[in-house]
């Protein structure tokens, strides 16, 4: 009788279109031998497929640690990387949005992606002042002793702003109409029970 190989196996039941066998089996590999290259990348294309995109990103970082010239994670920085950007996970973007950029220049999809998931230089913790001619360290934010609550008590509205779900998103199944009062008081009272800075009195109607 003839043995067939674990990775073997797994590949024939990905291919039959058996993907959670395919999977279960992937996993199996890799509790017994962690670093099979075979498994990670097969099965975090597999998890890129079915959109599990955090499993993915650490599947396929560990196979690129181990392999980063191996052609086939080559498609995969694209892949992947265009995945999460649009799943707006862009920190786990960049660095496959960066190896891809670097293998197709042309791509004008990846370079849009590649720009907008890099961090702005005014969020550099140092930054070079021309005129003082020195280098300007920036402080981490910290916590404001007030807060501005902003409460949209309307859910409809006539204009179709781009970056506004409430008229411009037709998949977004949000309640139109005004707020009903008691809502409204509802938000006002978890605000004062759980704001940190609210003091009794704060959040009289």
């Amino acid at each position: 009788m003839l043995q067939t190989d674990p990775i073997s196996t797994a590949r024939v039941l990905q291919s039959a279109g058996r993907i959670d066998e395919a999977r279960r089996l992937y996993r199996r590999i890799l509790e017994t031998d962690a670093d099979q290259l075979d498994a990670l990348i097969e099965l975090g294309t597999a998890e890129i497929a079915a959109g599990r995109l955090a499993d993915a990103d650490t599947l396929l970082t560990r196979a690129h640690a181990a392999a980063p010239q191996d052609s086939r994670l080559i498609g995969l920085h694209r892949q992947l990387g265009l995945a999460l950007y649009y799943g707006n996970f862009w920190t786990e973007a960049q660095p496959w949005l960066e190896r891809a950029a670097d293998l197709a220049a042309w791509d004008n999809e990846i370079a849009m992606a590649r720009a907008r998931c890099r961090p702005r230089d005014y969020l550099d913790t140092e930054t070079y002042d021309p005129l003082q001619q020195r280098t300007l360290k920036r402080y981490s934010p910290r916590e404001a002793g007030s807060y501005v609550y902003t409460i949209d008590i309307v859910g409809t509205c006539n204009l179709r702003c781009p970056t506004c779900p409430v008229g411009n998103s037709p998949a977004a199944e949000r309640p139109k109409g005004f707020m009903p009062v008691d809502v409204f008081e509802r938000i006002l009272g978890k605000i004062s029970r759980e704001s940190p800075v609210a003091r009794a009195g704060d959040m009289a109607l």
